[in-house]
């Protein structure tokens, strides 16, 4: 796990934050921690309405309203979201592993592999430069796609 910052200068490992449980308390609890150890003091007020929802939750268990329940899957995302705004700055992301949902935490981003936009036609154009190169040793002009070379 290498060791980043935040934005404001709050170290943070990539790798795991929670494992092993999609309970709305727990997430929001371990969110929330993660994110008042990374945020800024003027943005604690979403750590706090998160500990306060947790609480709830433990506290009405199956007799919280529906509208708690959208509030808390509220949070959870708003959370999700502003770590992950830190984890971008570091071309990582917040979220879940491949093959684990509910393994949550920091992730290096998997390079991009780019695709070609056409394919190739067989037939080269000997009069655009751009299919062909110059061997210098030679001095022959080297097809780029199919290697052939011809003298100048």
């Amino acid at each position: 796990m290498r060791n980043k910052f935040s934005q404001y200068g709050n170290p943070f490992n990539t790798g795991t934050v929670t494992h092993g449980t999609l309970r709305t308390q727990d997430l929001l609890r371990a969110f929330a921690k993660e994110y008042e150890s990374l945020a800024p003091f003027n943005e604690r007020t979403l750590v706090r309405g998160a500990y306060e929802a947790a609480d709830l939750l433990d506290r009405e268990g199956d007799a919280v309203s529906d509208s708690d329940h959208d509030l808390c899957a509220e949070i959870i995302s708003d959370l999700s979201e502003a770590l992950d705004r830190i984890a971008q700055a570091h071309g990582c992301y917040f979220g879940t592993t491949e093959g684990d949902g509910s393994d949550f935490g920091f992730w290096e981003n998997e390079p991009e592999i780019l695709e070609p936009e056409t394919e190739w036609s067989g037939t080269p154009d000997p009069t655009d430069p751009d299919n062909y190169w110059l061997d210098d040793e030679t001095g022959e002009r080297v097809c780029a796609a199919t290697g052939e070379r011809t003298k100048r």
